[in-house]
């Protein structure tokens, strides 16, 4: 408060006068903010690994296990940090400005056992053919001997 009322009396000799008398000059030359805000903050694409997490700025977050092997848009701003893919935001966390914190939204990790088990059911049901208890033959110890030829005949241990 002490400094402006000085400042804007000196003349200054870049702009050829003091800085009060320039002032509506300057205003009438502005131009009208646009009606979106320009994007601000750190930007970053990457494609989400099968854990689900993405690294930025030295943490780990969390984003929708739905855009596993997808391109995810970042952006960091001074307090959030939030993911973007096909114009739906997939991440939005709170900024960390710690070292090495992995961030983690609930609701992704619930998906994402969803998504695990459903995935697990398929396969197990892929290898087994279809079947979920699959039939397996069994015999009698007799048919074995009757096979090779041992029947009736005796072993140690037989009592007949």
């Amino acid at each position: 408060t002490q400094w402006l009322p000085r400042a804007n009396t000196r003349t200054v000799r870049s702009i050829q006068g003091r800085p009060i008398d320039r002032l509506p000059v300057e205003l009438q030359a502005m131009n009208q903010l646009p009606p979106i805000p320009p994007a601000t903050g750190f930007t970053h694409r990457v494609r989400i690994s099968r854990d689900y997490y993405v690294r930025l700025d030295r943490n780990d977050y969390s984003v929708h296990p739905s855009m596993i092997g997808r391109l995810v848009d970042f952006t960091l701003t001074l307090d959030r940090v939030i993911g973007v893919c096909d114009q739906q935001i997939v991440a939005d966390h709170p900024r960390c400005w710690a070292k090495h914190q992995v961030i983690t939204d609930p609701e992704h990790v619930q998906v994402a056992s969803t998504l695990r088990s459903a995935f697990n059911k398929i396969r197990r049901t892929a290898s087994t053919g279809g079947l979920q208890d699959p039939v397996v033959a069994s015999r009698e110890l007799s048919e074995y001997d009757k096979i090779f030829g041992l029947e009736g005949q005796d072993f140690i241990g037989d009592e007949q």
